[in-house]
């Protein structure tokens, strides 16, 4: 099995290597070397480079052998395959010190073939010569999730998984030994997450920015082993790069030729007549109108375009879609149904002998001109709102439950779409300071100031604030927010209660 490999397919096969249990050497060739890999029953047991790097280098450079007793094992002919055998047997290096520099040796080469921007490979299967060190899945599982944290052109890829609005779910996997891997405080927090509520870029959305692209590459790695998953799957079998990559491809270009038609039509229709705007002839009839409105109305209907796409371009939508009313209300005062022309203008005296005239007025068209009244501000504005009480909605629901998590991600998210709303920030204050670790307890503090400081008048958020002092061993502050809250509603209850007992 030979050819050439992307850094992601790269990723694929040692990925089928390890799940499919196979044993052979993998030989690699990149920029200016080579490199091969060999594994034992889909385990990784040994590797070498043409470019000098080796065991024993490694273990100089590690500081767990010196140079002249490197020069005496290769004077006696000692080989990197058995070279750790030698120094071990000799007393020249411990065993764990041997295991160690052995593995992070492997984990070097492994990364250094994930940073190629592309290569040829060729897998020989078979039995490989037994290696020094015994190969163990842990060693494999970690050093392979630390290749894809080496992996170039990864940003590519990672924004083609954010698209993927699918929620996350951690699968259980007798291969993959997650429970024992040394993961950072950041990746333990990422498998808790893995519940199916979430998705990639949800995720992200609760960790700081700088460990997005980290947690995304860690992602991607549980993906191609089968520990994570969408839900539902996007696919039956392993999980494929180049199905997600090619879907993004398509959709980017999607993107691209609505952009395009978007910004095309927003300049054409920028000073051209009421008819072109329309698309419809001089004189054109009060049918033709119609249809011609209808038409240029549904080619630029917000639904039938994607949602990046509706987002980043709502404003000049709606300035089309002004357009379009205008135009029609202009060609529609023309020709109406009892115009002075021909039979229409005997029909208008009549009417006007009268002194009443019956005029079909068009109510989508008039409501839609009444709703561009709002200015785009505005508009932004009011979705916000609605977004954010939806969140808080839902953060008050999992508080009642005493899912904590979940609420202060809701907080957070309500927080993101209108942050100058004191509820929000009480109530993740109340979640906050569940959490005795000081730095939470900062947190809360904020949180509960800022609450008092954008409703100033609430004597509620000034009793929590007070009781949170109160529990922080902080009487004098605390004292002054109770008194601070009687003075804004002197029968408070929880107020009184608490001043009498710091009084006593």
């Amino acid at each position: 099995m030979e050819g050439q490999f992307l850094p992601y397919e790269l990723a694929e096969l040692v990925r089928d290597i390890f799940l499919l249990e196979r044993s052979g050497v993998l030989e690699l060739t990149g920029p200016g070397t080579t490199l091969s890999l060999e594994f034992e029953l889909g385990m990784l047991q040994y590797g070498e480079a043409d470019s000098g790097e080796d065991l024993g280098r490694r273990l100089v450079r590690d500081g767990a052998l010196s140079s002249g007793a490197l020069a005496e094992a290769q004077a006696r002919g000692a080989s990197s395959r058995d070279l750790g055998g030698d120094l071990v047997q000799r007393g020249r290096i411990s065993v764990e010190r041997l295991v160690e520099s052995f593995h992070a040796h492997l984990r070097e080469l492994l990364c250094r073939a994930f940073r190629w921007e592309s290569g040829k490979y060729r897998f020989r299967e078979g039995q490989a010569p037994p290696a020094q060190v015994e190969p163990d899945v842990l060693h494999t599982v970690e050093s392979y999730i630390q290749a894809i944290e080496a992996m170039t052109g990864f940003p590519a890829l990672m924004k083609a998984l954010l698209a993927i609005s699918r929620p996350l779910i951690q699968k259980p996997s007798g291969a993959i030994p997650v429970d024992r891997l040394n993961l950072t405080p950041v990746q333990g927090f990422v498998l808790s997450r893995l519940d199916g509520t979430l998705s990639l870029s949800e995720l992200l959305s609760t960790l700081p920015p700088h460990e997005e692209e980290p947690t995304s590459r860690f992602v991607y790695a549980l993906l191609l082993l089968g520990a994570a998953a969408h839900e539902p799957p996007l696919a039956t079998g392993p999980f494929k790069t180049s199905s997600i990559v090619l879907e993004h491809g398509r959709d980017e270009a999607r993107e691209q030729e609505e952009f395009d038609f978007i910004r095309q039509r927003y300049q054409s229709t920028a000073d051209s007549s009421p008819s072109l705007t329309l698309g419809v002839r001089d004189g054109a009839s009060w049918e033709e109108i119609q249809e011609a409105y209808k038409a240029r109305k549904a080619e630029i209907f917000p639904q039938r375009f994607l949602e990046k796409v509706r987002t980043q371009m709502r404003s000049e939508i709606r300035i089309l879609e002004g357009r379009l009313v205008q135009a029609y209300l202009a060609l529609q005062s023309s020709a109406l149904p009892g115009r002075p022309n021909g039979r229409d203008q005997e029909a208008s005296g009549d009417e006007s002998t009268s002194g009443r005239r019956e005029v079909k007025l068009d109510i989508e068209a008039m409501s839609m001109r009444r709703e561009l009244t709002k200015t785009e501000a505005k508009t932004t504005l009011d979705e916000a709102e609605k977004q954010a009480e939806i969140y808080y909605q839902k953060a008050k629901k999992y508080y009642q439950q005493g899912d904590y998590h979940n609420c202060l991600q809701y907080c957070s998210l309500a927080v993101r779409q209108c942050e100058p709303v004191a509820r929000f920030h009480h109530l993740m204050g109340e979640v906050q300071a569940r959490n005795p670790d000081h730095r939470w307890q900062k947190m809360a503090e904020h949180s509960f100031q800022r609450a008092v400081e954008l409703d100033a008048w609430n004597a509620d958020y000034l009793v929590t604030l007070g009781q949170f002092y109160k529990r922080k061993g902080l009487a004098m502050r605390a004292r002054k927010h109770f008194e601070k809250a009687l003075e804004i509603l002197p029968t408070h209850p929880v107020a009184l209660e608490e001043l009498s007992v710091l009084k006593a």
